[in-house]
Order: structure tokens, then C-alpha cells, then sequence
């Protein structure tokens, strides 16, 4: 009766003994392929997945190298906020992805997205402790590390444990934080 099927590859895809690609293996029976199965397993010159494992070194092969972990930073871009003049101390005001402000003369450029609902932290207020407040629930950042140091308030104050829970988080995952310069006048954040 024919030849028999054999397993082609690690999640049982069926492939027909004789039907060999380039790389030597099974070829896959129709389906798209996966990414992870495209990188370990390859692809034969009329496209299908085959069975057979390839090498660590063709896997890299022709691949660009892994980018670093942590926050993408393009040192070459800096984004215009306004005048100095336009940001008197206690003012927050948004520039790209960053909530800008100053307190008590020192600038500073935060994330604009609280860690609690995702508001526009650009339009907050600085309190009189200098940390930025979230406009819907009242939390507050410090600007200098980015952490929450008081949790949200109103309805949400009541729930036990959760101004520890999101200081906590924003121990692990502060908000972003940028440099804001001063060249002629001008406020620039980034880079």
C-alpha cells in the first residue's frame, strides 16, 4: 500500500517518507508554519516547513544581532516642548510620550501614562510635597525616580492592599523617565 507517514516534526505534523527538502528533512503537510518552527526547523526551497533540526549556527546565520533589554533610547532626536517661559514652576505640559514639568525650577520628563488606569499624567498637577498627581485618581509620582509614593485615591483608597500593590509595582516598573534641556530659551526632552 504505499509508504508509511512518518513524524516530521515536534508537533506531529505528518509528512510523506520520500518527500525530502534541502535541508534533508520531511516536508510539512500544509498549514502555515509557526515563526519558532520556521527559525528551528527551516524551510525547503519550495517553502514548507521540513523536519529536520537546524544548527545553532544556521538558525543565526544572516540574522541581525539581538537588541539590549531595557528602554529603546535614540540619543540623535531631542523633541521641542516650548519656551522656558511657557512652563512656570508647578506647570505640566505634554511633549511626545513624556508628561513635562517643573518644579520649583527644575524641569523634569516623565511617561505620560499613570500605572493605575492609563490617564495622561501631561494633565496633572505638582503638589506641594513637588510630585506629579494623576488627574483622575489622585495618585502621586515622584518625578525624580518615577515611583508612585501615594496610591490611588477616592473609591479606590478604600480597597485594602492596593496603594501598597502599585507602589510596589512601580518599585519593579517606575515611569520613564528623560532629560530636559535648555538651549536659547527653548525646552527640549530626549537625547
Amino acid at each position: 500500500m504505499g509508504q508509511r507517514n512518518r513524524l516530521s516534526g515536534p508537533h506531529g505534523y505528518r509528512g510523506r517518507a520520500g518527500s525530502r527538502c534541502a535541508h534533508g528533512g520531511y516536508r510539512r503537510a500544509g498549514g502555515n508554519p509557526l515563526f519558532v518552527e520556521e527559525l528551528l526547523y527551516g524551510r525547503s526551497a519550495a517553502g514548507s516547513l521540513c523536519g529536520r533540526l537546524l544548527s545553532p549556527k544556521k538558525i543565526l546565520a544572516g540574522r541581525s544581532p539581538p537588541r539590549p533589554i531595557g528602554p529603546r533610547v535614540d540619543r540623535d532626536t531631542q523633541q521641542r516642548v516650548g519656551a522656558a517661559a511657557d512652563l512656570p514652576p508647578g506647570k505640566v505640559v505634554g511633549a511626545g510620550r513624556y508628561a513635562v514639568g517643573n518644579v520649583g525650577g527644575r524641569y523634569f520628563a516623565v511617561t505620560r501614562r499613570c500605572r493605575h488606569l492609563g490617564a495622561d499624567l501631561a494633565g496633572g498637577s505638582i503638589d506641594e510635597d513637588g510630585c506629579l498627581v494623576c488627574p483622575w485618581h489622585h495618585s502621586a509620582y515622584d518625578v525624580g525616580t518615577g515611583r508612585m509614593v501615594r496610591g490611588p485615591q477616592g473609591v479606590f483608597a478604600r480597597v485594602p492592599g492596593l496603594d501598597f500593590g502599585y507602589r510596589m509595582l512601580t518599585r519593579v516598573l517606575p515611569l520613564g523617565r528623560a532629560p530636559v534641556t535648555e538651549r536659547d530659551g527653548e525646552l527640549y526632552v530626549g537625547g
